[in-house]
Formats: structure tokens, C-alpha cells, sequence
């Protein structure tokens, strides 16, 4: 009798574990239920303020949805999460011939971005826009249109701002589960439809380069070329300008670059060749101090102190080479 009762206890905690594991499964899981499909087509017009120091940039966005009757309009729900700022620019619907309805909008929207600033102004960005269904629950599901899932024509390249170049793009429709913390046993009404579409642009702009590095450059050159001129008193004033206009010029190179990089946490780039210059540019004030003193101290001659500003110039330009070199490629 004792056994009958441990057996019926054994499968009564078996068969409850089993219920409540399955009713968790049913609200973790992508909620299996009939949709509405709304075919549907994104195209990007056009990218324009990429601004790093705002971490925000601007596009300009055409969306067309077919649907079957006029009321309601899945445009209307249409919501963009990462939007700072949405404003509409046009807005049309259209009977097509088989009865349905097509109804175009015309956006240009604000959309928050961290931008990684590491290789500025080489650098690269992966820039989302995502629209989805506002209404939660709503029993709606979007997909691409047969043009574009063929064809993938959402953006060309004439969308991007001069000095950009577009690297790729991939545009998914999918449902997105909404966490609510007021909601711990989340239902399937708290799912609903989202398309993003993700591009990776790369900033290709020389003449931004030049124009950032253009006094750093100038800093650097006028202090090497100070081991072009013979250390003896003549030469003294005009190298002690040299130098001092090659400090002066550092410094505003590096309060530029610092207003530029404001929101940048890691050794960029622009820090990478600015380190490099200061470095190069201490070394070479060694340089000339040292041998200064040992020429008026009789301990070389003129003859020896000429090679050994010519082997300094030349190891500080390799130096320069390889540094940049090695700055630009990522290291």
C-alpha cells in the first residue's frame, strides 16, 4: 500500500515538471499564429549628415506598402526605434488595378549612431534603419517585395555623401519580441514585425587627411630641418624659430583634432601620428643639444657632428615612414 502511494506521488511531480516546462517553452518561443503579409519596399534617397561629434547622422527614406483594403493603413504604424526625429515629407495612397492599395511615404529621419572613431578619418560605420509595427500585438507581418528581395536596390551609390564609399548592405524582415519588465511571462501579443536594413560605409577622403595633418606635417618638417643647418652660433637664431614655430605648430594641430575627436575613448589614429611626430620631434632637439655641447666642449669635430646630423635625419624620416605606415594600416 505503502508502494502504491510513492508511485502515484512520483508520477504526480513528473507530470507537473512536464506541464510547467511545457507552458515555459509556449512563452519563449516565437508565437506560431496566422499573419496578415504586407508586402513591402524600402529605398534609402539619400544619407547626409554624418555627424560624429552628435553621434547622430540623417537619411532620407521611401517606404511603399501594398495592403488589401483602405482601412486600415499598416503605414500608419509604421514607428522608427532609433529615430531621434522623424519628419514626413509626403504621403500618398493609391488604388492598383486588382482592388488593393498602395500607400507611399516619404521620411527623413534622425537616427542616433556610436561612431567609432579609431581610424579617423579612415574610418569605418555600420549605419542601421529600422521601421517597425507600433501597434504590439497587431497581427501583422511584413516582407519584401519581389523587386527587392531580387534585386536589393535599396540604396545607390550616389545616396552617400561625397568622400563616403558603400562596402555592403543587408536588408531582414523578422519579428521582434518586445521585453516588458511589468510583463515577466511574456505573451505572444508583445511580438510584432520589424525590417532593418544595415549598410557598412567606409570614409575615403584625402583631402580631409591633408587638411587634418597638414600642421602636424609642417611641425614635423620644420624641426627635422634643423639638422640640415650646421650647429655653430651663426645658425643659432634661425634654428631656435625653427623649433619654436614647429611647438607652436603642433599644439594648434592638437586643439584642432581635439574638438574633432571629442567623443573618441581610444588611441586613434590622429593620436598615433601625433605621438609619433612628438617623439621624433623631442629626438631631434636631443640630438642637436647633445652635439651642441660636445662641439663646445672640443670633444667633436665639425667634420663628425655633420655625419651625425645627416644619420639623425635619416633614421628620424624612416621612422616617419614606418610609423605612419603602420598608424594607417591599424596597428
Amino acid at each position: 500500500m505503502q508502494n502504491k502511494k510513492i508511485i502515484k506521488l512520483f508520477f504526480f511531480i513528473l507530470t507537473s515538471m512536464l506541464l510547467y516546462y511545457s507552458l515555459d517553452c509556449s512563452a519563449t518561443t516565437t508565437p506560431v499564429r496566422h499573419y496578415l503579409t504586407y508586402p513591402i519596399s524600402l529605398k534609402v534617397n539619400h544619407i547626409f549628415d554624418i555627424n560624429t561629434q552628435n553621434s547622430t547622422f540623417k537619411t532620407m527614406v521611401s517606404i511603399e506598402i501594398k495592403h488589401p483594403t483602405l482601412k486600415p493603413n499598416p503605414l500608419d504604424d509604421i514607428a522608427f526605434p532609433d529615430a531621434y526625429n522623424k519628419k514626413l515629407l509626403s504621403y500618398t495612397t493609391d488604388q492598383l488595378a486588382d482592388g488593393s492599395y498602395l500607400s507611399s511615404g516619404k521620411y527623413i529621419l534622425t537616427i542616433g549612431k556610436h561612431f567609432d572613431l579609431s581610424q579617423y578619418p579612415f574610418e569605418k560605420h555600420k549605419l542601421s534603419i529600422v521601421l517597425e509595427n507600433e501597434k504590439f500585438g497587431h497581427n501583422t507581418r511584413y516582407l519584401l517585395s519581389n523587386n527587392m528581395s531580387q534585386h536589393n536596390k535599396v540604396i545607390q551609390k550616389t545616396a552617400l555623401p561625397s568622400g563616403w564609399r558603400l562596402l555592403s548592405s543587408k536588408l531582414n524582415v523578422s519579428l521582434y519580441r518586445f521585453k516588458n519588465a511589468l510583463l515577466p511571462n511574456t505573451t505572444p501579443d508583445t511580438w510584432h514585425s520589424r525590417l532593418s536594413y544595415t549598410l557598412i560605409i567606409k570614409r575615403s577622403d584625402l583631402r580631409l587627411f591633408f587638411l587634418i595633418f597638414s600642421t602636424l606635417y609642417l611641425a614635423y618638417f620644420l624641426n627635422l630641418y634643423t639638422l640640415f643647418l650646421p650647429l655653430h652660433q651663426d645658425f643659432a637664431i634661425l634654428r631656435n624659430s625653427l623649433i619654436v614655430t614647429s611647438i607652436f605648430s603642433y599644439i594648434g594641430n592638437y586643439f584642432v583634432t581635439s574638438n574633432l575627436l571629442i567623443n573618441t575613448l581610444h588611441f586613434s589614429l590622429v593620436d598615433k601620428i601625433q605621438t609619433l611626430v612628438l617623439l621624433l620631434m623631442l629626438a631631434t632637439l636631443i640630438v642637436t643639444t647633445i652635439v651642441t655641447k660636445k662641439i663646445e666642449q672640443n670633444k667633436l669635430l665639425f667634420g663628425t657632428e655633420k655625419k651625425v646630423r645627416q644619420i639623425s635625419c635619416i633614421t628620424s624620416i624612416l621612422l616617419f615612414i614606418v610609423g605612419n605606415y603602420w598608424a594607417l594600416q591599424g596597428g
